[in-house]
């Protein structure tokens, strides 16, 4: 089913973020779902009230200068009625934005959340909320969180003293079909597992090979033997 496979993947952001300064740019790209070039991006604004295309004539949408106005889902969908997951992405004013990922992150592994000031680059002190419950405090601009779960996933946000604070975003946790929209993750495995398998099956027809020839050989010296007695 086109839409039950389409709304398992996620159009991709980049950069690969959430949240954005104004007068950046972003991009949002739907060429790789499905694998086909025939979907589009669409859009609902959070200051807009009904869903409108971003771009009707290619399956990616780049805005540049983004502005506040441009806050707001982004999917993906083609004529034939499939649709993907949806991305939340806020553009801010401010002077500090998250840097979370825009597609889910894979359980088991390691993610760092930074705290982006505009104007300057030196660390501070950070402190970060999950689900607007304080969490933790950074005092280099990131928190690291390890060997993440399903119990990660909520909405983000940080905040400077003296700077502001960022939007809140949500982290998603999981996997995801690649890009051709296959199982990827579960492809590696079975490569792996193949090769091994193959070697094994060639080194078999090798080694009868060479005993067959073994085995020929000395029938030859024994007929030899025969002839010269």
């Amino acid at each position: 089913d086109l839409r039950l496979t389409a709304c398992a993947v996620l159009p991709e952001v980049r950069p690969d973020r959430l949240q954005f300064f104004e007068y950046s740019s972003v991009s949002v790209r739907c060429g790789g779902v499905g694998g086909s070039n025939a979907w589009r991006v669409w859009r609902k604004l959070n200051t807009a009230g009904s869903p409108e295309a971003c771009d009707t004539s290619a399956p990616s949408c780049t805005i540049n200068p983004a502005t506040e106005k441009h806050s707001g889902e982004y999917w993906c969908v083609t004529g034939e009625g499939g649709r993907s997951g949806a991305v939340n992405i806020s553009v801010t004013a401010g002077l500090v934005i998250l840097d979370i990922p825009a597609r889910p992150v894979a359980e088991g592994s390691d993610l760092t959340l930074r705290c982006i000031d505009k104007t300057s680059e030196l660390d501070h002190i950070t402190d970060f909320y999950k689900d607007g419950v304080y969490l933790k405090i950074g005092y280099k601009n990131h928190l690291t969180l390890q060997k993440i779960s399903r119990s990660d996933e909520g909405r983000y946000r940080c905040s400077i003293s003296g700077k502001g604070e960022s939007p809140d975003s949500r982290l998603a946790v999981g996997s995801f079909p690649g890009p051709d929209g296959g199982t990827r993750p579960l492809m590696l495995p079975l490569v792996f597992l193949a090769v091994p398998l193959l070697l094994l099956l060639v080194g078999l027809i090798l080694f009868r090979k060479c005993k067959g020839t073994s085995l020929m050989g000395r029938h030859y010296s024994r007929e030899n033997q025969r002839f010269i007695k």
